[in-house]
This record gives C-alpha cells, sequence and structure tokens, in this order.
C-alpha cells in the first residue's frame, strides 16, 4: 500500500485547521435563502419550510457545534487534557520526571499521537527497535513504535543522501508486513486524521484478529521512489530497505479488555448494521461494526457495491458529576474518529468499519455507554434540475431545490482553467442542505443542448440552527469545458448523497465494568 502523500496531509491540515466563517455568517446565508422567492406547493418546499420553523427545537450535542466549532473545542479539550486530564493520567502512572536528554524533539508536543504517547511509555506500550537501514544514502529509521490491543503506530524518518525528507517514499501496493511467527498477517494498514511533528511520518496498523503473545515486523522494501522539496518527480530507485523485528505484545492484551457486541437491525429501507466488538484501551475506545444492503436498496444506490455508504451514530455516557453527554459520530461538523477506516465485506453489497475513537474528544475510562443509531447516508440516482440565466442572477437569483436541499445561485464568472489558455464558468452559491454535501454528480446543458460534467469546490460549510441540517457557504460550481457564458443553462444533479433517518435502533454498548489500567497499583 502507497505511503499517504503529502498533499493529502496538507488537504487534512486544511480541513482542521482552516480559518471558518464569522459569527454572522449562518444567519447571514439563512436570510438570503429566505429571502428568495420561491414557488409553493413542491414537496420540497414544504420540507424546507418546515425545517427552518423547527430551527430553534434543534438537539444540541454537547461537544460540537460545527466545522468551524470543532477545532475550536478540540483545542479547548487540548488545553483541558494538558492542565487536568493528563496530570490525572500520569500521577496514576506515576512515570519518571524527563531528564535533560528526554527532552521531546521540536513540535512533538503538537503530534496528534502525543497524548497516546505519554499514556503509553509508563505502561510500557512504546517500543524503539532501534531500526535504522541505509542503502544508496537513502534512509529509514524507526522513531518509536506505539502499539495496544487495537493498533500499532510505527513513526519513522525518511531521508535522501542530502539529508532532505523523503515524502511518501512506498511504492503503491508495498506496505511492512505485521504478522504472528507463521508468517499470517494480522494486522493492516489504514489511514489516521491528524498532524505528525516535523521530518515525521507515521504508518499505521489496525489489528484484524487475535493477536498473538508476540508478532513480528518486517519489510521487504526493494524500491521506493523519491520525492523531496528538491526533486519532486517519483524517481524510481532500488534500496535494500529490509529488516525485521519482533514486539511482545503481552502487556498490550493486559491493559485492554475486548466485548462481543453481536447486535443486529435492518432499517425500513433495507440497510442492515451488525455491531461486532468493541475494543477498550487505555488509548481511546474501538468499536468494530459492518453494514450492508438488501436488493431493494441496492437497485437505488448509484453504486450498487456498497462503497459510499456513511453511518450516523452518537454515544451516551454519564461524565463524573453524573450529566449525560453525547459524542456524535458520521455527521458533516462532527470530530472524525482518530481512526476510521472502511474494507469491502465480501459477499455482501457493503462495507466494515472501525472506529477508534480519540482519547482527547471521549474519555478512554467512559463507562455506561450507550450507541444510538441516527441515520445513514447512501448516494443515490435522483434527478433534480433548476434553469439559470447567468447574466440575471445577481437580480434574479436562480433556486435548486431536491430532496430537502436548496441552493441559491447568485452570481457567475469566466475563471481560468486547468488547462494554459483556457477558461470556464463558474457559479456561485449559497445554500442548505438536508443531505451529505459529498458524493453528488452534477451535470448542465448549454442552450445548444452541449452537456458539461460539473464539480465543486471551495465550500464552507457547519451545522445549521435548523435540525439536522448543513449550511453551505460560498460553494462555486465549475462547469468544466463551458468556456463561454451562456444565455440559458441547465443544472441538473443526477446523483444525490441521500441521508435516510427513518432508523431506531439503540443498544447499551459498555456497562460499569472496571477497566484494567484502571486497577492498576
Amino acid at each position: 500500500m502507497k505511503s499517504f502523500s503529502d498533499q493529502e496531509e496538507q488537504t487534512w491540515s486544511d480541513v482542521l485547521f482552516a480559518e471558518g466563517p464569522d459569527a454572522d455568517f449562518t444567519s447571514q446565508v439563512m436570510q438570503k435563502l429566505e429571502n428568495v422567492e420561491m414557488v409553493r406547493g413542491t414537496d420540497e418546499a414544504q420540507i424546507f419550510d418546515h425545517i427552518t420553523a423547527a430551527r430553534s427545537k434543534r438537539r444540541t450535542r454537547g461537544w460540537i457545534a460545527g466545522t468551524t466549532a470543532a477545532v475550536i473545542i478540540l483545542a479547548g479539550v487540548s488545553a483541558i487534557w494538558q492542565t487536568q486530564f493528563q496530570d490525572q493520567a500520569m500521577s496514576v502512572f506515576q512515570p519518571k520526571p524527563k531528564t535533560a536528554e528526554e527532552k521531546n524533539p521540536p513540535g512533538m508536543e503538537d503530534w496528534v499521537w502525543y497524548n497516546d504517547y505519554n499514556i503509553s511509555k509508563p505502561l510500557g506500550l512504546i517500543d524503539t527497535p532501534g531500526i535504522k537501514v541505509e542503502d544508496k544514502g537513502y534512509t529509514f529509521q524507526i522513531e518509536n513504535v506505539l502499539f495496544d490491543r487495537s493498533r500499532i503506530v510505527i513513526s519513522t524518518r525518511q531521508t535522501a543522501p542530502d539529508g532532505s525528507r523523503l515524502q511518501s517514499p512506498l511504492r503503491e501496493g508495498d506496505d511492512f508486513h505485521i504478522t504472528d511467527f507463521q508468517g499470517n498477517e494480522v494486522a493492516r494498514r489504514v489511514n489516521a486524521l491528524g498532524n505528525s511533528y516535523p521530518g515525521i511520518q507515521e504508518y499505521t496498523y489496525l489489528f484484524t484478529g487475535p493477536v498473538p503473545d508476540t508478532i513480528v515486523v518486517r519489510s521487504d522494501i526493494d524500491q521506493i521512489e523519491i520525492f523531496t522539496e528538491k526533486n519532486p518527480t517519483r524517481e524510481p530507485m532500488k534500496v535494500n530497505w529490509h529488516f525485521q523485528f519482533d514486539l511482545d505484545m503481552r502487556e498490550a492484551k493486559k491493559w485492554s479488555v475486548e466485548k462481543n457486541v453481536n447486535q443486529q437491525y435492518t432499517s425500513p429501507d433495507g440497510l442492515s448494521i451488525t455491531a461486532k466488538n468493541v475494543i477498550r484501551t487505555p488509548n481511546g475506545i474501538r468499536l468494530d461494526y459492518a453494514a450492508s444492503m438488501d436488493d431493494k436498496l441496492s437497485k437505488l444506490a448509484a453504486d450498487p457495491s456498497g462503497k459510499q455508504i456513511g453511518i450516523f451514530y452518537h454515544l451516551e455516557t454519564m461524565n463524573a458529576q453524573g450529566e449525560k453527554e453525547e459524542f456524535d459520530f458520521g455527521k458533516t461538523g462532527a470530530i472524525e474518529p482518530l481512526i476510521k477506516a472502511a474494507a469491502m465485506n465480501e459477499g455482501t453489497k457493503g462495507k466494515n468499519f472501525t472506529d477508534l475513537i480519540q482519547p482527547l474528544v471521549m474519555s478512554p475510562e467512559s463507562k455506561a455507554i450507550r450507541f444510538v443509531l441516527d441515520g445513514y447516508s447512501l448516494p443515490i440516482n435522483k434527478k433534480d434540475s433548476v434553469v439559470i440565466k447567468p447574466s440575471q442572477l445577481i437580480t434574479e437569483p436562480a433556486v435548486f431545490i431536491g430532496e430537502g436541499d436548496k441552493v441559491i445561485f447568485s452570481g457567475y464568472e469566466l475563471k481560468a482553467s486547468n488547462f494554459p489558455g483556457t477558461k470556464e464558468l463558474t457559479l456561485k452559491s449559497d445554500g442548505i442542505y438536508a443531505n451529505q454535501v459529498e458524493n453528488e454528480t452534477w451535470v448542465a446543458v448549454d442552450e445548444k443542448g452541449q452537456e458539461y460534467p460539473v464539480s465543486i469546490q471551495s465550500m464552507s460549510y457547519n451545522p445549521a440552527s435548523a435540525g439536522n441540517m448543513t449550511i453551505i457557504h460560498d460553494s462555486e460550481f465549475y462547469i468544466r469545458g463551458m468556456d463561454h457564458v451562456p444565455s440559458k443553462l441547465t443544472l441538473t444533479r443526477t446523483v444525490v448523497n441521500k441521508v435516510f433517518k427513518d432508523v431506531d435502533w439503540s443498544f447499551e454498548l459498555w456497562g460499569d465494568t472496571k477497566l484494567p489500567w484502571e486497577a492498576r497499583d
């Protein structure tokens, strides 16, 4: 499997740390939408009116308000961790104070795995295997390995002969192997949300079943791709980056507990969900579950394999003060789990999911946890259109309505395209969505019947004050290949990422059982 690129890492950084809209933007967009004259009597208009009237009745989640708020909340929670929870954990685990030689590398305190590192160290869940291989001046070095019953995080330095950082040097399909002594793979590579510290790249793996007392980490890498700041060519280079080391997992298994949940549910629309396992470790809560479609639902889907199924749920628990807390997952604006992995479930029209929840979001010591299903999303084939006269948009905005979504187009611009010397029409919009923003498909047809593909970019969004709606602000619809301003065009959404809310399922995920590390002397 190919290592994740710096461009992908930057994309995550842009999403997580981009400056959000000002405090008034939601109300401004709502005002724009509500001032637009609409034809009454359509189901979509009635849905929107109902939702707008219900804005003040929105169920509030205690920990998150939206994408912008998520960044603020996460920063605040980080501060709380640093001043309260981390101190408490450290007093229980009784770590040795750092000596001058043990000072952290620059930027490590901002590392997404830093809190896991601090928790893991006194429990013996960090290994420094001393691996450093070099060939032709290209060096691979393991800084440390974080491990528990759920996952392994291998932090590495990869450098070129001039000392510059190699960015994502592994080829597509290449990977390290995590096996038992018989050579059977026991973990698979996954992506993780968050940032490294300077010069470091992580390789993260999830255990896929029972964990042996000892695992083997092996590399057979014999070719890499050269990509540095000075040489961004991905030029292939043969190297000998072979190594192997063993990892004793007995302590990791000692400080964890696993529960076979085995709860099942089928929605009225035909989606079946199975909650499989929950794994508790000092570094977080891991939930394994699966979802699949029946034949009727798969016929509606734009992709009948079930590859694009999304699950929305929240976890309910009680805090130390006996107050109820709720934590949202899967919805637009919610903080994603630290690891959110999915793989196709062979033999079904669906996927297997694993969520590893951020310890900074939900305490690993949480008790009396209840799982509540809120809904799911699935891209389906459904056509809705709007006729747009670009030259009149400033004075007469065009309004798209479909499946509970409402988008107002209020301007246009001919912008330079990705091809030198050419332009393409861009439509500017705001909106409010009842469905998911991602994984839609749009097409445009001009007055001559010519069809053009459409892509949507430059969106900022946050949950609206009405129900589970999402405000879309400053969207740009790029009409690829349209290098002129037509007198009229028809914009059609052919695939909508439909949110299904007709669900009714909850169960106790975890009771009051004491956790192994809480009983530590």
